[in-house]
């Protein structure tokens, strides 16, 4: 099997920072999420598309981490090694203490490199960011993606998406 391009981990983090956001924003102003399962797919699906052309990278969803006892939304593997551990949500005010020490023990005992509490919420100014433990420092981020409409827009915006609940 002839492999594709090499994705450097800084490249993944890029993505899952700036792009990933976006994609996920536009999926929501589209109504292509409705509630937490759906971040799920459409994360999943932009992370498989992303990576695609390098065949050492792998994405699974609701890993089950038996060394902690947890399930984590989304993880990235390059190999063997875990890279990235995702937490997502939708509508929270701020990052619960249960995924932030889900996602701690991924850092800590799985070894990943990074983690990410990803919240999907109507305005992201409703989101707090926690404060940062000296562990955590450069290694858990926390990202926040709204629909960054006027009020007048979003109450459009809900009313379209009560007709699919």
């Amino acid at each position: 099997m002839a492999s594709g391009r090499t994705i450097p981990f800084s490249g993944l983090k890029r993505f899952i920072q700036q792009t990933l956001k976006e994609e996920l924003r536009e999926d929501l102003q589209q109504l292509l999420i409705l509630k937490e399962a759906d971040i799920e797919t459409r994360a999943y699906y932009h992370l498989r598309r992303y990576l695609k052309p390098d065949p050492a990278w792998k994405v699974f969803a609701r890993y089950s981490a038996k060394q902690i006892h947890r399930y984590i939304d989304l993880v990235v593997f390059r190999g063997r090694n875990l890279m990235v551990a995702i937490e997502l949500k939708w509508n929270r005010k701020k990052i619960s203490e249960k995924d932030r020490g889900t996602l701690g023990a991924a850092l800590e005992k799985l070894h990943a490199r990074r983690a990410y509490a990803i919240t999907l919420l109507r305005d992201k100014r409703e989101y707090t960011k926690s404060k940062k433990r000296k562990a955590e420092k450069y290694k858990l981020h926390e990202i926040r993606v709204g629909l960054d409409w006027s009020p007048n827009r979003v109450a459009a915006w809900n009313a379209r998406r009560r007709e699919f609940r």
